[in-house]
């Protein structure tokens, strides 16, 4: 493990280090503002799950190889916590509402889609966050599908108890 010195003077001056933490922040910042206060709660559960299940299937990623970070906002061996702790689920949480089973299934899509198409190549390629190195894109889509689905269940779930 890096050394705190080493962290803060190669990390904390680097512009990556910054984006990883406007990207830590901002989105949950927009979604206090924007978020419907009706069934707030339920969602931050359901959001709470899907970033505890993302950073589970991130550790496991990297710890089987499948891809490796270049940049950490914290000096810790977990994976990059905007992707799990904020981007997935606040974007999970912007979407869910109780919908029918043909619209959970087309949001998951979009949402899988986007996330395994747009997102993946932006920290991969665009911002060199991530190397996955033994990872194909594709895989991810029917992970992120099932992320959607499971946010929305627990969300049902608990709206309706």
């Amino acid at each position: 493990m890096v050394p705190i010195e080493d962290f803060v003077r190669s990390s904390i001056i680097s512009w990556k280090w910054w984006t990883c933490l406007a990207l830590s922040v901002l989105p949950w910042i927009l979604w206090l503002i924007y978020d419907r206060r009706d069934y707030r709660k339920q969602r931050l559960y359901a959001g709470a799950v899907i970033a505890l299940i993302s950073c589970i299937l991130d550790a496991l990623g990297v710890t089987l190889g499948y891809w490796e970070y270049n940049v950490q906002l914290l000096p810790i061996p977990i994976g990059i916590l905007p992707y799990d702790f904020t981007l997935i689920p606040v974007i999970i949480m912007f979407m869910i509402k109780s919908d029918s089973i043909k619209q959970v299934f087309i949001k998951g899509s979009l949402f899988s889609f986007l996330t395994t198409y747009i997102g993946h190549p932006l920290f991969d390629q665009w911002l060199h966050f991530v190397n996955h190195t033994h990872w194909e894109n594709s895989l991810s889509l029917p992970i992120y599908l099932l992320l959607y689905i499971i946010a929305n269940w627990l969300f049902l779930k608990l709206s309706y108890r």
